[in-house]
């Protein structure tokens, strides 16, 4: 049985994730391959500075809680089949 809250979790750190990679293209400190600000005072960077400690945690969590409800409900061979089918093939395709 699938459980909605950690989809939705997921979905909304995903959402988090890609905003923070498009207004890190914004920030004020220049780093290189950005573009630079786009104005003189950057709201978005207490954004960025909000986001980025956590964000990446939050990921490993609900990945690991992923394959933990996986796991109560299949064998730990299956679980490795499906992300070899799932993850493996796909990425050295």
């Amino acid at each position: 049985m699938r459980k909605t809250y950690v989809d939705n979790i997921r979905w909304m750190t995903v959402v988090l994730v890609v905003m923070y990679h498009v207004l890190y293209m914004f920030n004020s400190v220049g780093i290189g391959g950005a573009i630079g600000p786009l104005m003189p005072v950057q709201v978005q960077d207490a954004f960025l500075y909000a986001v980025y400690p956590w964000f990446m945690l939050l990921l490993f969590v609900v990945s690991g809680m992923s394959a933990r409800f996986y796991l109560n409900q299949h064998s730990g061979r299956e679980f490795l089949k499906s992300r070899t089918t799932k993850l493996l093939v796909p990425s050295t395709i």
